[in-house]
């Protein structure tokens, strides 16, 4: 069962993740989505909803997925770089009856299709939730990650509810990146009244950072390797 903690913070069976490229976003919402299916409260459903071009989506990992009994909603047009909708997204984020994750392309022209979709969501409530990487380009600091932010609210129409950092570079991730990205996240949180949920660290370092207390650890086991690379 996922602590308390967790299932308080995602009460409300519905959460949309947004961020910038390479910020983790889909490795975060197939963690989540497991953990969630791990409760046994709803069904769970992924909706890839990345409609440009990516390096890792979250439907690479579909196959390992729909084992554990996870659903699956992806672009109409399946592993394409078309900027398409599956129609089944509609009926799905507007039914209270499971537990739902949006994986939602990179930066603010991703977000672009919350806008779209926003009005289905007929005053049910949501998680939309920023994942935030440090590490990156242009984002390596606190104003720099807020401007991001808050592009991406005015152009999806939607507040960000809730903070999740994710500073790493891959196999190159070492615990002081991450504790820099706890730091900035903190300040965000601070400045812009947004809360801060958790810490995604992957499981080969997990025990060598310092997550401070009333923050989840979000144990990341990495699904979306190249190909070659992966086991499932």
């Amino acid at each position: 069962m996922p602590p308390k903690a967790y299932i308080k913070s995602f009460k409300t069976g519905l959460t949309i993740l947004i961020g910038g490229h390479g910020s983790g976003k889909s490795e975060f919402a197939i963690t989540w989505a497991r953990r969630l299916n791990s409760s046994g409260k709803m069904p769970v459903t992924l909706v890839d909803l990345d409609t440009i071009k990516p390096l890792f989506r979250s439907q690479e990992a579909s196959e390992a997925l729909k084992k554990e009994g996870i659903n699956i909603v992806i672009s109409s047009v399946p592993y394409s770089d078309m900027p398409s909708i599956s129609s089944a997204m509609y009926g799905i984020i507007s039914d209270p009856g499971n537990w739902m994750v949006v994986d939602v392309g990179g930066d603010a022209i991703g977000a672009r299709i919350l806008a779209s979709i926003s009005k289905n969501l007929h005053g049910r409530k949501h998680n939309l939730f920023y994942i935030l990487n440090a590490s990156r380009p242009f984002n390596a600091n606190t104003k720099q990650c807020t401007r991001e932010l808050r592009r991406i609210e005015s152009v999806s129409g939607l507040k960000v509810t809730g903070l999740i950092s994710n500073t790493h570079m891959l196999d190159e991730t070492e615990p002081s990146m991450i504790e820099k990205g706890i730091e900035i996240a903190y300040e965000i949180s601070k400045n812009e009244k947004i809360d801060f949920i958790g810490v995604m660290v992957t499981d080969d370092i997990v025990g060598k950072v310092k997550v401070p207390d009333g923050l989840e650890t979000f144990t990341i086991h990495r699904m979306l390797n190249p190909y070659w690379m992966r086991n499932y």
